[in-house]
């Protein structure tokens, strides 16, 4: 995990870099009282929505560290920063001076958070804690593409949950990229999980070309957690920050 500084400064991003960060979510009362005061109003009053404490002090660490990267990165203060939405639902940080846009991407769950940035590319990043499931069977033959569901029935049983997590994190973190979440059917791409072989798009709506468009990549989370990375294009390098 990265050791949190909220006046770390300004970070460089290379234009040929994406740069991934690993943050765990349980801080002390002190820090998450001062890392809320950067929040916005509507961000502080979404988080005071949420029915648990557990999901409302998730809420504002995640997105009070997401300001202070993204501040990192643009030099300016994070409560200044202002959001929005595109077309297709993905949030961007409203840069009217910038020729070129901050691309980024968060997941959070269960205590862990992770981000990426980049310049001017499609990102989509996802984190996943491992548990059982018992509905995974359904689950894989409802979701997955039918490629993915021989695949994951000829697998080992003792196989199958570790596999499930890494096909379900490439698959999140690609609709991220495109930013359709889960609005677009699980099932209309796939992507490899089996063991040792390395994560990749086979192919989306029956295409390989349209596939080879995107970079996936399995990130190193923490120990209990699986999480993947999608990026647009494939000229890059990732630079890891955390775990």
């Amino acid at each position: 995990m990265f050791a949190f500084r909220p006046n770390a400064g300004y970070r460089v991003l290379p234009d040929d870099e994406v740069h991934v960060w690993c943050a765990w979510l349980a801080l002390p009362d002190s820090a998450l009282e001062a890392l809320a005061q950067t929040l916005s109003p509507d961000e502080r009053s979404r988080a005071a929505r949420l029915r648990f404490e557990d999901d409302r002090r998730q809420f504002i660490a995640s997105h009070s560290l997401l300001r202070s990267l993204i501040g990192s990165y643009l030099n300016r203060p994070p409560e200044s920063l202002c959001f929005g939405v595109e077309p297709d639902g993905k949030p961007i940080c409203i840069q009217p001076d910038s020729t070129r846009p901050l691309c980024f991407n968060m997941s959070h769950t269960q205590q862990v958070a992770m981000y990426a940035f980049t310049w001017g590319r499609a990102v989509g990043i996802d984190v996943e804690l491992i548990r059982p499931i018992s509905s995974v069977v359904a689950i894989v033959d409802h979701f997955f593409s039918p490629t993915e569901r021989s695949a994951w029935h000829a697998l080992p049983k003792s196989q199958q949950m570790a596999a499930f997590f890494a096909a379900w994190t490439r698959k999140e973190a690609y609709l991220k990229a495109v930013g359709v979440g889960l609005i677009q059917p699980l099932d209309c791409f796939t992507v490899a999980f089996a063991p040792n072989e390395p994560a990749r798009l086979l192919e989306i709506a029956g295409s390989e070309l349209a596939a080879a468009h995107w970079s996936l990549v399995d990130l190193a989370a923490p120990v209990g957690y699986a999480a993947a990375l999608c990026v647009e294009g494939q000229q890059w390098k990732l630079v890891f920050h955390g775990a």
